[in-house]
């Protein structure tokens, strides 16, 4: 558990060194942590491992045809290529690794206004340990990541490359073309809108069975989970707890910026509706399609990673909003508070729900 103390401390401590921003070498410093121990783990750290590990020392054996109904193309062909240069699991673990720290670090530089806040958030909402274990999903989210980049320079066309390229390592990664839609104009609750969500969650229940096939017609790669835990009916307290963190980080997010927004209003006329690139309005946007995801997801339990593709901008989000609080004693009070409720909410899943992603404890690959 040495592990664990290390990184509670260090999110602890950086969600208050880097409070104002610095020069990005200072932010790309603070994630080496995670890029050396998430490089150099042992196929025993997180759940999927050991199976990528087989994979990956298998494809060098020349047969990667017995995972072509399994895997995506890209994964597979990145696991050949990979094994040109060694076939030692490590490699891939190294290279899919550096592929989500080195994005993440553009995608906070870019859009974050508190890093350090950002930076614990990836921690704590536990995409680390995540990356750790669903590679796969890991580098596809990474790789949407790099496309909103390019999205707010309007660079379309290199936006629907990245989601292709995405599509090649988790296949659910398709869905993030939404993202072209809800970068300018925010989501309203209005009362038809609200009649329209509640008619579609309905109909979503009501056809379930017919959806779920005519998904995996489409997704054939995914059929195999028809008789798996995934489906068996029973409500799983992972999906119920994310439903609950999402509406507390996006709920208080939504509160802080509507009363700054007002402020502003008020002084000058302001509006966050515009024509370009809004990253408050894509990421409370992502977040209600995100939370809409997790509440499918009951019924299939699968769409929870789908719904990764959309909630990862809560660590831009929540920040981004506390940012806006000119109060210096105020803002390094709610830092403290947030980091503390968010540190509780890991600690008791680490605790009381280990088998989630089987991070701990940490060994090398050597080990």
């Amino acid at each position: 558990m040495i592990m664990l103390f290390f990184y509670l401390f260090y999110v602890f401590f950086l969600s208050y060194a880097l409070v104002k921003k610095v020069h990005p070498i200072v932010l790309f410093i603070s994630l080496l942590p995670f890029l050396f121990l998430g490089s150099l783990r042992n196929m025993s750290v997180g759940n999927d491992s050991i199976e990528y590990a087989r994979v990956y020392q298998l494809t060098g054996n020349g047969l990667e045809d017995l995972f072509t109904g399994r895997y995506e193309v890209g994964f597979l062909w990145l696991n050949k290529f990979l094994n040109f240069f060694s076939n030692n699991y490590a490699l891939l673990f190294s290279v899919c690794m550096i592929i989500v720290i080195v994005i993440l670090f553009y995608y906070v530089k870019e859009f974050s206004e508190l890093w350090g806040m950002s930076i614990a958030l990836f921690f704590l909402l536990r995409y680390f340990d995540m990356s750790m274990n669903v590679i796969r999903l890991s580098v596809a989210l990474s790789l949407t990541m790099l496309g909103t980049l390019a999205l707010k320079k309007n660079k379309k066309v290199i936006f629907f490359l990245l989601v292709i390229v995405a599509a090649l390592f988790h296949r659910t990664a398709i869905v993030t073309i939404l993202f072209l839609f809800i970068t300018k104009k925010r989501l309203k609750f209005k009362p038809r809108n609200l009649i329209f969500l509640a008619s579609f969650l309905i109909l979503f229940n009501l056809f379930f069975s017919k959806i779920l096939e005519f998904i995996f017609k489409i997704f054939p790669l995914y059929s195999y989970y028809i008789n798996s835990e995934y489906l068996d009916g029973s409500i799983r307290i992972a999906t119920i707890l994310n439903i609950f963190v999402t509406l507390f980080i996006f709920g208080s997010g939504w509160i802080i910026e509507k009363r700054k927004n007002q402020s502003l209003a008020l002084e000058s006329g302001y509006s966050h509706y515009n024509n370009k690139f809004n990253i408050d309005t894509f990421c409370f946007n992502s977040g209600i399609i995100g939370l809409i995801f997790l509440i499918l997801s009951i019924r299939f339990n699968l769409l929870d990673r789908v719904a990764d593709f959309f909630l990862i901008n809560s660590i831009i989000y929540l920040p981004n909003q506390l940012s806006k609080i000119k109060n210096t004693n105020l803002l390094n009070l709610l830092i403290y508070l947030f980091i503390t409720i968010f540190m509780i909410y890991y600690i008791v899943i680490i605790v009381f729900r280990p088998e989630w992603n089987t991070v701990y404890p940490y060994r090398f690959f050597w080990q």
